[in-house]
């Protein structure tokens, strides 16, 4: 089989293009760090804070929230969480706009800033992205949440050098997060290098071996090196994590029909 380069791709869109060529895929929280990525993995702040439904309760990065006496900020919070995670991101982008505007967020400007660069993202205007995850970042320097979306939307934009800073700052701040590592091996795919990109995968799986995107990309990676084995063990982890997981049972069909 050629070894066909991939392209990444959203966790929202897992099926194959073409037959013998593996899409790399992009994680949501990776593409796209709106507030429901902001709130992946972060520990919750106290339950029951007035105006904010449990579903929607924001993680550490919004502990500001739980201290501020601005009775302005809850209900406009709460829009704009309801509003991002129905998908409506233009309107989700006018509610953080104007919580900005109350001027009384504070350590809040950050995290809010980059749901906006988040939002931005998913609407693929990458330009914003990176504009707002620069505020977010230039609001706190040590927000690393900030320097994924300014990775994603520097690849958005085609330069990966930005990027890859970007995403090694974010490394440098949480080293036990999976993310980063899986934003570089990205990156090392958008530039066909199949080795590296397989180098960060391993990485992001070792620092949480449940993390069943890793194992998905790391697939991907053996499989556009030829290494069949190696890439169906990694697929039968995914399904393991994951059995709704139906890219990586395509990908697990399409490699055992290459092997008859």
């Amino acid at each position: 089989m050629e070894n066909l380069p991939f392209q990444p791709d959203e966790a929202t869109r897992h099926n194959l293009q073409a037959p013998r060529q593996w899409r790399a895929m992009i994680l949501i929280a990776v593409l796209a760090t709106g507030m429901a990525a902001i709130s992946a993995g972060a520990q919750n702040t106290q339950r029951g804070s007035p105006g904010l439904s449990d579903a929607m309760m924001p993680g550490r990065e919004f502990d500001w929230i739980a201290a501020t006496r601005d009775p302005r900020i809850y209900p406009l919070l709460e829009q704009a969480f309801y509003l991002d995670e129905h998908k409506d991101y233009e309107a989700a982008i006018e509610k953080y706009k104007k919580l900005l505007d109350l001027g009384t967020l504070g350590i809040g400007v950050a995290p809010t800033s980059n749901s906006i660069a988040g939002c931005y993202g998913k609407l693929g205007n990458f330009t914003e992205e990176v504009n707002w995850a620069k505020k977010a970042t230039d609001a706190d320097h040590e927000f690393p949440l900030g320097y994924i979306n300014l990775g994603n939307g520097y690849a958005g934009l085609g330069d990966l050098d930005r990027a890859t800073r970007a995403f090694t700052k974010f490394v440098a701040l949480r080293p036990k997060d999976p993310k980063g590592y899986y934003s570089l091996g990205v990156v090392a795919d958008q530039q066909q290098n199949w080795s590296k990109a397989e180098l960060f995968y391993r990485k992001s799986i070792a620092v949480d071996p449940n993390f069943s995107n890793g194992h998905y990309n790391l697939a991907a990676s053996y499989a556009n090196q030829r290494k069949f084995k190696l890439a169906i063990g990694e697929l039968q982890k995914v399904i393991a994590l994951d059995p709704t997981n139906e890219g990586a049972r395509a990908m697990l069909t399409e490699i055992k029909n290459l092997q008859k």
